[in-house]
């Protein structure tokens, strides 16, 4: 919030211009290099139904508040881009690695700034790892229970019954990818996206097949 408004006090319009560079490839190429990341930013979404079975709510309250996190999530993502556009140029966003961190600091003319906005980013990838001990450990324990993964991943802890073995599993697996370093990481990014496309797209058609071959299942939410 700091950065959002600062960027409304302290920025320049004129920092927004042009909207759209005019780069050799054209503009098409630059929509469609920014739509490569976009799957990848909807990770965390499905986090929501994977862990209904343990939410204490109305299962039609749950279809709310998926939308409603799809929603504020647009209107975060909008922000953040509209306050970097408003702090740095264009040159200064072409030759910055960090163009938030950047931007922060920029607007505050203070290197603490980007230093803070560094550190809220490092507390947001540890959000999106909790995301995915969450999300990732339950579509093993379903994938296990349906009978497409080894049984053991189905096993469920006897007091707190959450899939134990899922979890550490997923718990290995995110403490060991990062000593892969940094090309693999986006190796693994550029082809989750892909990854991510084809699964909403499954659940789509999952959703209509559904519809036939189960047409009295209960369904809270229209």
């Amino acid at each position: 919030m700091m950065f959002v408004t600062g960027s409304l006090f302290e920025g320049e319009t004129i920092n927004m211009m042009p909207l759209f560079t005019q780069a050799d490839s054209g503009v098409f190429a630059g929509i469609v290099a920014v739509l490569v990341m976009v799957p990848f930013l909807f990770v965390g979404f499905d986090v929501i139904p994977q862990a209904a079975e343990e939410i204490n709510l109305p299962y039609k309250a749950i279809g709310k508040v998926l939308m409603m996190s799809v929603i504020l999530a647009v209107v975060w993502y909008a922000l953040i881009i509209l306050a970097t556009s408003l702090a740095l140029n264009s040159d200064e966003l072409a030759a910055s690695s960090l163009s938030v961190p950047d931007a922060m600091g920029s607007l505050f003319n203070a290197a603490w700034a980007s230093n803070l906005m560094v550190m809220a980013g490092i507390a947001g990838i540890i959000t999106s790892w909790n995301a995915f001990y969450i999300g990732g450990s339950r579509a093993i324990y379903a994938l296990a229970k349906a009978g497409m993964l080894p049984a053991p991943f189905a096993k469920l802890h006897p007091r707190y019954r959450t899939p134990t073995n899922a979890i550490f599993m997923m718990g290995f697996l995110s403490c060991l990818a990062p000593f892969f370093g940094r090309p693999a990481l986006v190796w693994i990014v550029n082809a989750g996206g892909l990854g991510i496309v084809l699964a909403y797209l499954f659940v789509a058609i999952s959703f209509v097949v559904l519809r036939v071959r189960e047409p009295d299942m209960p369904r809270p939410s229209r």
